[in-house]
């Protein structure tokens, strides 16, 4: 626990402190400084690589593009000869000029005439002659205008050339054709010819310098659909990332491939009036061989930042002592002073910095203040501890006879208007949660205004006293709620009573209030009575707390003008203060 404690105390030093500022904050200055320079290195090489890329790939794409013209221009210019444009073909001149411009280009594996109907009228090596190849996509668009056709495998040709150099790679051919008219601008048949897919890879290998493959730049052809058609890489298994715009724009991104970045650039293949075959030339170099140099030069700031917070280190080691063994020693009295020993000798040897010493002679005055004031304040906490208890007492007892004040009636003794509300929305929501039945009886004491007139207000008063009292004993239940709704009426909320219950115990109210034989020479009974009117809840109303109560009020109006003491039921009919039904 010591050690612990010691090394706590070395690592809070403030030599400890300062050498790691130090040595941090050069540290850090050295980091930042090799990240700014590395980063800006970064995107130079970067732009720099892309660029470069850039150029290759455009540059293969407009060779490309260039060769799908001269294909296209030329058969244009075949469609054209006056022999063709002749409806007799059956002629050794056709054949021969067939068989010449197949020979002529080496990638050309076919070369055919169909009539409209889309038979095979002449053909080069007289292949596929009188097949029908109306269904040939080539043979459709032909038909209408000049056509290239995208890359596909050999269908009707395959039996009859010979297989692919590579075994796992099927014959592919890309189809160029043209619309045959006569004199009379009438389309007569299509000229057709289908170019070998190593065409492609001709143009591709050409173009790429060997100082290109030196660098690990790979070369792909790619379709609209993103599949890779072909691949002057290292490596077949690759998966391509990045997007070029619709106008052909380039859209330069960073790829990954198994676990590798990569730097690579797009564009995209085209040829002034040829069909959008929607092919794109992408090119890629690994990003490592793209900005070596950065790498050195990462490393190289690397270690001089490393070099500069040693340096920095050992400056702040030897500036610390110089005035932090005084700091140590006030540290060391004042932890002492702090343990207790309030008759510690703060003394303290001058260290030759002013401010230490001023702020040594600071801390002796400040400590002898403390202790002086210290016993003081502990008998000032100790009185006002006991005054705190004394008073916070009293204000809970005057909290809790206001909060009584609040709720309660001061003529009756009973819950007020307030708390009925309050009450009457609680219990309705507990009534609709569980399903319970709730009732509600509202009470009115009979002519008692002329009962005040004839005796005075302060008989009113006694009287009212005398049935608040009377309601309290009726058949009540802990959970039954009695307040005074205002003046002379009464309330009785009877949570769980169904109206039958309610109803009984509205006329045993009346019966007691009646028992108590108050003289009322102005009722016609001649003695105080009360008259009641009862409802309850209907959990289907929107406002159940308003209806409940007007509800019991219109029966309570009803008890009144059919002769008053007595009980009214909502809805239900009513019974006289005795229990039985009245006319």
């Amino acid at each position: 626990m010591l050690g612990r404690f010691a090394m706590r105390r070395v690592t809070r030093s403030l030599r400890q402190r300062l050498i790691m500022i130090f040595g941090g904050v050069s540290l850090l200055l050295g980091l930042v400084s090799s990240v700014v320079i590395e980063n800006r290195a970064t995107q130079t090489l970067t732009s720099l690589g892309q660029d470069k890329l850039e150029e290759i790939s455009r540059s293969i794409a407009r060779v490309m593009s260039q060769s799908l013209v001269e294909r296209r221009r030329e058969i244009d210019l075949i469609s054209r000869l006056p022999t063709l444009t002749l409806e007799d073909w059956q002629t050794e001149s056709v054949r021969t000029i067939i068989d010449a411009v197949k020979q002529g280009y080496r990638p050309y594996a076919w070369m055919g005439l169909s009539d409209i109907n889309g038979r095979v009228i002449v053909a080069s090596d007289g292949l596929l002659e009188g097949v029908d190849v109306s269904a040939r996509p080539w043979f459709i668009r032909g038909k209408e205008r000049l056509f290239t056709g995208d890359v596909h495998e050999a269908l009707l040709l395959a039996r009859h050339l010979q297989p692919s150099a590579s075994p796992s790679e099927p014959l592919r051919f890309i189809d160029f054709a043209a619309p045959v008219r006569n004199s009379q601008g009438e389309i007569i048949g299509v000229i057709a010819t289908h170019a070998h897919w190593t065409w492609i890879e001709a143009v591709i290998k050409e173009s790429v310098s060997q100082e290109h493959t030196s660098h690990q730049i790979d070369v792909f052809l790619v379709d609209r659909a993103g599949q890779v058609l072909y691949t002057l890489s290292r490596t077949r298994e690759v998966e391509l990332f990045g997007t070029s715009s619709a106008s052909g724009a380039l859209n330069l991104t960073l790829t990954e491939d198994m676990f590798k970045e990569y730097i690579s650039a797009r564009a995209a293949i085209v040829g002034p009036g040829s069909e959008d075959l929607g092919w794109s030339i992408v090119v890629r170099q690994p990003r490592e061989i793209a900005l070596a140099s950065v790498s050195i030069l990462h490393q190289q700031m690397l270690w001089l930042g490393i070099g500069l917070s040693l340096l920095l280190v050992v400056l702040a080691d030897r500036a610390a002592v110089r005035f932090s063994r005084p700091l140590q020693d006030i540290e060391r009295t004042a932890s002492q002073i702090n343990a207790g020993k309030e008759d510690v000798n703060f003394s303290v040897k001058s260290s030759g910095i002013r401010e230490l010493d001023s702020l040594s002679l600071s801390l002796a005055g400040m400590t002898h203040t403390l202790i002086t004031r210290k016993t003081a304040l502990q008998d000032l906490n100790q009185s006002l501890e006991s005054q705190v208890l004394a008073r916070t007492a009293d204000l809970t007892e005057a909290n809790r006879k206001l909060e009584s004040l609040a709720s309660t009636d001061g003529l009756t003794g009973l819950a007020n208007r307030r708390q009925f509300d309050k009450i009457l929305l609680e219990e309705i929501a507990r009534a609709r949660r569980h399903s319970h039945p709730l009732a509600l009886i509202l009470l009115d004491i009979d002519f008692f205004k002329h009962f005040n007139d004839r005796y005075g207000h302060q008989a009113g008063d006694d009287c009212l006293r005398a049935v608040a009292q009377a309601l309290k004993r009726v058949g009540r239940r802990s959970s039954d709620f009695v307040a005074r709704y205002g003046g002379e009426e009464f309330a009785i909320i009877l949570p769980e009573t169904p109206c039958a219950k309610a109803l009984e115990l509205a006329k045993a109210v009346c019966t007691t209030v009646r028992s108590l034989d108050i003289p009322h020479s102005d009722s016609p009974i001649g003695f105080v009575t009360i008259s009641a009117g009862v409802t309850c809840l209907d959990t289907r109303d929107p406002q159940p707390e308003i209806t409940l109560v007007s509800r019991a009020d219109a029966a309570l109006y009803k008890a009144k003008v059919s002769g008053r003491n007595q009980a009214f039921l909502d809805n239900s009919g009513h019974l006289d203060g005795r229990g039985k039904p009245t006319a």
